[in-house]
């Protein structure tokens, strides 16, 4: 995780996000588990998880998000002394769009200290974000693997389109979107 965030801030990114690794069903990591027995495919089927959450190999979920919070602060700082300019604008944007509150809260959180829990906001955020997920997730295990494959082959035409579109390609395919 520190050799990540090392890495990161000798990037000139202009913006940076870091997760913990999760588990969906259909991946490999999901039949990993599976095999490993922290996941069962008949009832967990509409689930996803946190490796730390599930995985006893796994960094517990308060030392990754300790390590990160570290980082954060760590790859803020160095932007800010390496990459002053590029910080600024940055910011700029960030203040353009956000109010000054959300905006302060974002710079000061890294260095807040430890705090228990989420904030009320990232709180009602998450569960609207994963209860969507959750649904979507449902309902694409009542979808044939057919159609599937038609939904991924689309989405992988229209990336396709894009970069094109991108690259100053003149010529674009047009996507018909199965039904």
């Amino acid at each position: 995780m520190e050799a990540t965030f090392d890495f990161a801030s000798a990037l000139p990114l202009d913006t940076f996000g870091f997760n913990r690794l999760c588990v969906y069903r259909g991946t490999p990591l999901w039949q990993e588990y599976v095999k490993r027995g922290l996941v069962n495919e008949t009832t967990d089927w509409y689930k996803y998880f946190k490796c730390s959450e599930i995985d006893p190999t796994c960094l517990s979920g308060e030392t990754i998000n300790r390590v990160r919070q570290a980082g954060i602060k760590k790859l803020f700082l160095y932007k800010l002394i390496h990459y002053p300019r590029q910080t600024f604008q940055l910011l700029s944007r960030f203040f353009r769009y956000m109010p000054f509150r959300d905006v302060i809260y974002l710079l000061l959180k890294p260095f807040m200290g430890q705090k228990k829990g989420a904030t009320k906001a990232e709180v009602v955020s998450r569960l609207v974000e994963h209860a969507d997920m959750k649904d979507a997730a449902a309902q694409l295990t009542q979808v044939a693997d057919e159609m599937l494959h038609n939904v991924f082959e689309a989405s992988r035409l229209e990336r396709q389109r894009i970069q094109q579109a991108a690259e100053g390609s003149r010529e674009l395919p047009m996507v018909v979107q199965p039904r």
